[in-house]
């Protein structure tokens, strides 16, 4: 009999075997049918794809300069990739930073004097962009008529719960846990803000404004450059801008006054000596502290020039030609004059000296 039962496990065993699938729960399976699926969770996470349209399908003028302040439903991201629909054509772009938190998509070349980390050739005839920190947005293409459309696919996570009205009393509900995430958020809230204070009272008494708010004695600032102090009695306008000299004045994009009473203005500029002011765009620092007054013009942060000078002696110095009149009155036109230097006015007399001294001679 023994014998027996044995035969008859050892057959069932053999049936059976390969037949019994062996599988590891995955509370992340949603196929029903999968043999590791988990019925009666009480949530669950499923990923899904999702189209979001930063501009609907729009008529666009672009004039001189291009058109900017436009209203996006959300603004460009860097990394993801946009389908662009422009004039019935579509791009797909790939959405990058320009080293200063400007997002952009499109041609560079477009993009009217930006300068960017690196060159990325591209024959899209627009450049769009969201500038630094989501204040406002710009398309920049040739002038004329344009249908335009931006359109981007994401991929969301949304969690399935199970209904409040399932679970046991005892339990929090979903309210109960957001109420208690609130009220610890409001402590970290309070207590960072006591932090701020202390820091405040800190830079105060150390004559400097802190780097977060605005409130030191005498100084004033918004958006200025993270992590940067104001001077006493100093002001910091626009964007990442730097007034860390005493009572200077720094407005613009990037401009610093780091001389104390100096005065920064512009993209990217830099006020380095004391009482001197700066304009224009990425010009060079004045280290030595000879001049009193720069015009920049250079192209980005790596290739900084200057289009005048003029040092604390008055000497001036002009990159290009000076012109003096007009024949309106205005502007250089037509009708302006061109200055010569002292060296072309001394040759010219020279020669034409020389020239009537052998007219001279030959009538004699």
């Amino acid at each position: 009999m023994k014998n027996f039962m044995k035969t008859i496990l050892s057959a069932v065993q053999t049936w059976t075997k390969g037949k019994i699938k062996e599988s590891t729960a995955d509370w992340n399976q949603n196929d029903s049918s999968a043999d590791n699926y988990v019925k009666n969770r009480t949530h669950w996470e499923e990923e899904v794809e999702k189209e979001v349209v930063v501009l609907s399908q729009s008529a666009i003028t672009i004039e001189s300069g291009g058109v900017e302040n436009i209203d996006f439903n959300v603004y460009l991201e860097e990394g993801l990739t946009y389908t662009v629909i422009w004039n019935g054509e579509i791009y797909e772009c790939l959405a990058r930073n320009d080293g200063y938190d400007d997002i952009y998509i499109g041609n560079q070349t477009l993009s009217d004097g930006w300068s960017f980390p690196e060159t990325i050739a591209s024959s899209e005839p627009f450049f769009i962009a969201t500038y630094a920190k989501n204040n406002w947005n710009t398309i920049r293409a040739e002038q004329g008529e344009y249908a335009v459309g931006i359109y981007v696919s994401t991929t969301q996570t949304v969690v399935h719960t199970l209904d409040a009205k399932y679970l046991p009393e005892e339990y929090a509900t979903v309210e109960e846990v957001q109420t208690a995430q609130t009220t610890a958020e409001t402590a970290q809230s309070t207590a960072d803000n006591a932090q701020a204070t202390a820091d405040n009272a800190q830079a105060t008494a150390d004559g400097k404004m802190d780097a977060t708010n605005p409130v030191g004695t005498g100084s004033f600032s918004m958006n200025r450059k993270s992590g940067n102090a104001v001077g006493n009695y100093s002001i910091s306008l626009g964007y990442n801008c730097t007034a860390s000299g005493e009572y200077s004045l720094a407005e613009g994009y990037s401009a610093a006054a780091y001389g104390n009473g100096s005065h920064a203005e512009g993209w990217s500029t830099r006020a380095t000596s004391n009482s001197s002011h700066v304009q224009g765009k990425n010009n060079i620092e004045d280290t030595d502290a000879k001049y009193a007054h720069i015009v920049g013009n250079g192209t980005s942060n790596d290739a900084r020039s200057n289009a005048h000078t003029l040092d604390w002696d008055g000497n001036a110095w002009f990159q290009g030609d000076v012109y003096v009149g007009s024949t309106d009155g205005v502007n250089r036109d037509d009708g302006s004059k061109k200055l010569a230097t002292e060296e072309y006015t001394d040759n010219a007399v020279s020669q034409k000296a020389q020239v009537q001294i052998i007219t001279w001679e030959a009538d004699d």
